[in-house]
């Protein structure tokens, strides 16, 4: 918000203000200073009160000051001419400078003075509790302060006496994310739910997030005050619970900048890989697995995956994860090649399914120097997994390693050319005649060219099978017992997959 300082003189005229200095003409609102005065009121551009209270030296922003006692301004004041003074005679003091202020800019004077109580809340170590309610005093709408795993650590207000889970998930959406104004790199979150306006902020501690504040305004909109106000109350939380160890991001750790690392590089010196890890106290089982994760519909944010680790670790053990393009990477480690118990991976799958994510397991590898290959592995077989619609929520990398194969070759070559014309035939013959020569061809080799197991997979009798065996010999010459024949419909198989041919 843009104030012209000629506004305030006009709301002052009346008192014959003394002494104008300065040569400023407007004021820019950025954000409070979290300080106040006892007998005045100071925020980033604008100061109300005796002069007996001001600093020793003006501040480098300038700032309009409305002085309300007749006594000369500090000589640092008077040579700072970026700066401009309006000086009010001592016969004035008893003028309702609050009154004046608040008529001419609004919520600013609100959120200055929001922010100098908040403060003292701070400095007296007060409980985010007790500053979520000095702040519903002033918001005068529900609030919830929120850890990653969706625990409540602090509520205020009336109305709402829980937000479910989905709703949450929802609230942290793409298409939810507004900014948070000009220069700030931290978005808000908005929606509406059942008559009201949710509202997040996420609350960071050294960049990293660790909370999450959340609004729920009555009707659908919230007004510009709102966001300025539920700003001052997320960063005074930030700064109560800067200390406080409990607050702290458990999987923000030196061994996951070491991992952010290691994905710029691409291909890390073993042995260096294995030293730094020894030094940060990386000590891993022998098998190692990268599993990344992404919403099943549409793209994630890197809020709700933060959300959803947290909930995953109900399941999984796991103690280095990485957080970036809406999509959750974790190193798991364990003793076997095989990195989940039937019923872990059944857990697991159920739990992937309830939320709407998908999965995929690296192979296994020994050394970190090959995580970030691992990693490559698991997005490129996300996007494979995409393209081939399977509808599997926990996917093992190695049963798409000839599919990703086949896609990647198809990016330069015209894959339906290693589909034999013979097999192209017996699709002819599927579609014009209604047979089922090709679902015949591909379970009789998926099942070693035995009969009596292909009859009862196709559940057709012995005698029909053997007869359409024979009638796909006569069509197409099919020799099967050659390997490479048989190979190559193996892959003819994935490829009619691939190009949507069923």
């Amino acid at each position: 918000m843009i104030v012209a300082v000629s506004t305030l003189c006009d709301e002052l005229s009346e008192y014959n203000p003394a002494v104008l200095w300065g040569d400023v003409k407007i004021i820019q609102y950025f954000r409070p200073v979290y300080h106040g005065v006892d007998n005045g009121f100071f925020q980033e551009n604008l100061y109300i009160g005796n002069v007996s209270q001001l600093p020793e030296s003006p501040p480098e922003a300038a700032c309009c000051y409305a002085l309300i006692q007749d006594v000369p301004l500090p000589e640092a004041y008077v040579q700072a001419s970026r700066n401009t003074y309006i000086l009010v005679p001592g016969q004035y003091a008893s003028i309702d400078l609050y009154h004046i202020a608040s008529d001419t800019f609004e919520s600013q004077v609100i959120v200055g003075l929001f922010s100098a109580d908040l403060l003292q809340c701070v400095q007296q170590r007060k409980t985010p509790e007790e500053i979520l309610k000095k702040g519903h005093g002033t918001i005068k709408a529900p609030l919830f302060l929120m850890d990653f795993s969706m625990a409540v650590l602090a509520r205020a207000g009336e109305g709402i006496s829980d937000l479910p889970e989905p709703v949450l998930q929802e609230l942290f959406g793409m298409g939810n994310q507004r900014s948070g104004g000009a220069g700030e790199a931290q978005p808000f979150y908005e929606m509406s739910w059942e008559g009201y306006r949710l509202i997040s902020c996420r609350i960071t501690l050294g960049g990293l997030p660790i909370a999450y504040l959340i609004e729920a305004v009555p009707g659908v909109r919230i007004s510009d005050r709102s966001y300025k106000l539920f700003r001052v109350l997320s960063d005074f939380l930030s700064l109560r619970m800067r200390d406080d160890t409990r607050y702290l991001p458990d999987f923000y750790s030196p061994g996951n900048t070491f991992l952010h690392d290691l994905l710029q590089q691409e291909s890390p010196d073993a042995a260096e890989t294995a030293h730094r890890a020894e030094a940060l106290g990386i000590h891993l089982n022998r098998y190692c697995f990268v599993l990344s994760l992404e919403p099943r519909q549409g793209n994630g944010t890197d809020d709700q995956m933060r959300l959803f680790a947290w909930k995953l670790r109900q399941i999984l053990s796991m103690n280095y994860m990485l957080i970036q393009e809406g999509r959750l990477t974790v190193l798991y480690d364990t003793d076997s090649q095989e990195p989940f118990s039937p019923r872990k991976q059944k857990q697991l799958d159920s739990f992937l399914i309830h939320h709407g994510m998908m999965c995929v397991a690296s192979l296994p590898f020994e050394g970190l120097h090959e995580f970030p290959e691992s990693c490559r592995q698991t997005v490129e077989g996300l996007a494979a997994a995409r393209k081939l619609s399977i509808r599997d929520s926990l996917i093992f990398y190695e049963s798409l390693l000839i599919p990703h194969m086949l896609l990647r070759y198809g990016e330069d070559m015209n894959l339906r050319k290693m589909v034999p014309p013979s097999l192209w035939l017996l699709c002819r013959e599927d579609e014009e005649r209604g047979q089922e020569f090709v679902k015949t061809l591909f379970v009789y080799i998926e099942n070693n060219c035995n009969m009596t197991q292909a009859a009862k997979a196709l559940k057709v009798h012995y005698n029909t099978l053997k007869y359409r065996i024979q009638r796909i010999c006569e069509l197409t010459g099919i020799d099967f017992s050659n390997p490479d024949t048989i190979l190559r419909l193996h892959l003819s198989k994935h490829i009619l997959h691939i190009i949507g041919y069923f």
